[in-house]
């Protein structure tokens, strides 16, 4: 028995589902006789670039000159049994060297036995070599009346552009969730299948647009049905495919912080032997459908927006990962513990209205007021510079209105604070992934102080020197104004000048 994707490949135009843009101008170049001597066919897999290119085919030697192609004359019957010798189809994948296309040039010369016209379908036209297209691209640019190629491709873009120039180029379109269903529905009425709005859901969102896809889903489905409808669990476990619950429940641990019940989840769809690549993406368009359906009510999804980032960059990670899962399980801990602002993108969707005036204002002012310290950092880490350099010029005072500056109080004036080892290990590792050298030479040294002054003590005054070299001093200075205080000092010295008293006594004896 012929699999449902086979068996119910389109026999007419009519029955091509979704590529009505192709479909029309093909009936109007043969309506008009004026049908091309080679066609380019592209779009992603499974969307019907073969089948309507074995349709051109039927439609150009067709007997019935009402409705091409009919289907139901000799030639069109002929084509679809495989029968019809004047319709050579040809793999690129195994066929793509220089020797196989130069048999087919060779044997392009011939006319046509049966039909009107010789058709050649060039399948994943993008793998034949350099070689094997120029030696082509002769026959194309003055190709026998009686012949027409046509190529299909799923990547265009590795087509040389002398051999797209010689062709009409027609790009199919992925199919919609909504035109999928439409198209399983007709199939499973004429199988006698019952399918639910759920099931047809999932095989339409797992599919992602092609037509053959969800037609094999759809096929390994009907062999668990018999003569029973199948549940949105029973498709789940026949596809081994994780649930829509199971990804609204992922999305809803990671807005909520919940590291432990998402690293748990996922552990769980692993032991189940569920594709972490497959769940990934359903969580990936779960997350971009929620997010355009707020951009379309005009609200803000910053928060979602990065989530999406970092999904996407779990994805791509995934092809280098030597653990599947350690890509999406380092997205959570990014997510849920690295990051320092909890997300609340999840209850924004919730909500039924938009942000309110006086949030907006407060973030616009909030905004300001971080753009003011920013400046004055900058202003002062300037000062510095220029004092260090020997141009001692005076401080810039904040430029602050009486309405702006506020005033503290004693209890508001923030203490001297003391560096705590953790404050210091992030000194380090913040150094060390922007500078990895300078990082491992500060490791060495001894890092003292408080909020207004900071002591880099190093073991040898080369190594000094180094760490005050301007671009180095530039770089310490930023990451410690970021981690302690945007106005704390850094000095430099060296061990043994701190301890070079101390040694000479002990060597003479001195008190």
């Amino acid at each position: 028995m012929a699999t449902i994707y086979r068996k119910y490949r389109p026999q007419i135009f009519d029955q091509v589902f979704g590529q009505e843009h192709v479909i029309t101008t093909l009936r109007k170049a043969l309506e008009t006789e004026r049908v091309a001597h080679a066609y380019i066919f592209t779009g992603s897999r499974g969307v019907g670039k073969t089948t309507v290119a074995r349709l051109l085919a039927k439609a150009v030697n067709c007997l019935d000159k009402k409705t091409r192609p009919c289907g139901k004359c000799a030639n069109c019957v002929a084509i679809a049994e495989n029968k019809f010798i004047d319709l050579i189809e040809i793999d690129a994948a195994s066929n793509r060297g220089i020797d196989e296309i130069r048999q087919l040039r060779d044997k392009v010369q011939f006319s046509p036995s049966i039909g009107k016209k010789r058709i050649y379908i060039i399948d994943e036209v993008h793998m034949l070599t350099r070689e094997a297209f120029n030696a082509l691209l002769k026959t194309l640019e003055e190709p026998p009346e009686h012949t027409v190629f046509i190529f299909a491709t799923t990547e265009a873009h590795k087509v040389p552009a002398t051999v797209l120039s010689r062709c009409q180029r027609f790009d199919f379109r992925l199919a919609g969730g909504d035109l999928i269903k439409k198209s399983l529905k007709q199939i499973a009425k004429t199988e006698k299948l019952t399918l639910s709005d759920e099931v047809l859901d999932l095989i339409a969102r797992v599919s992602e647009g092609s037509f053959r896809d969800s037609q094999s889903l759809l096929d390994q489905l009907s062999s668990h049905m018999e003569g029973k409808g199948v549940t949105l669990e029973d498709a789940v476990r026949i596809l081994n495919l994780s649930s829509p619950q199971e990804v609204r429940r992922f999305i809803g641990y990671v807005d909520s912080r919940e590291t432990s019940q998402a690293i748990e989840l996922i552990e769980n769809l692993k032991s189940t032997g569920v594709s972490i690549p497959d769940f990934l993406a359903m969580v990936i368009q779960e997350v971009r459908s929620s997010l355009i359906e707020q951009i379309k009510k005009g609200q803000t999804s910053e928060e979602q927006a990065q989530f999406l980032r970092k999904l996407m960059q779990a994805q791509n990670e995934l092809k280098f990962s030597p653990i599947e899962s350690l890509p999406i399980e380092l997205m959570v801990y990014e997510v849920c513990v690295a990051d320092s602002e909890k997300g609340k993108w999840q209850s924004e969707k919730k909500g039924t209205g938009k942000p309110n005036s006086s949030d907006q204002n407060s973030k616009t002012e909030e905004k300001k007021i971080e753009n003011k310290k920013i400046d004055q950092s900058i202003e002062d880490r300037k000062w510095k510079m220029e004092n260090a350099t020997g141009e001692v010029k005076d401080k810039p005072k904040q430029k602050e209105t009486a309405q702006e500056k506020p005033k503290l109080n004693s209890r508001d004036q923030k203490p001297t604070r003391l560096l705590t080892n953790d404050m210091k290990l992030a000194i380090v590792d913040e150094v060390s992934r922007k500078k990895k050298t300078l990082g491992s030479l500060l490791c060495d040294c001894s890092i003292e102080g408080d909020s207004k002054q900071v002591n880099i003590v190093s073991e040898y005054p080369f190594h000094r020197d180094t760490l005050k070299s301007e671009k180095n001093l530039l770089l310490i200075e930023e990451v410690i104004g970021t981690i302690v205080s945007p106005r704390v000092k850094v000095n430099f010295t060296v061990k043994q000048e701190s301890d070079l008293a101390g040694e000479i006594d002990s060597v003479f004896g001195g008190s």
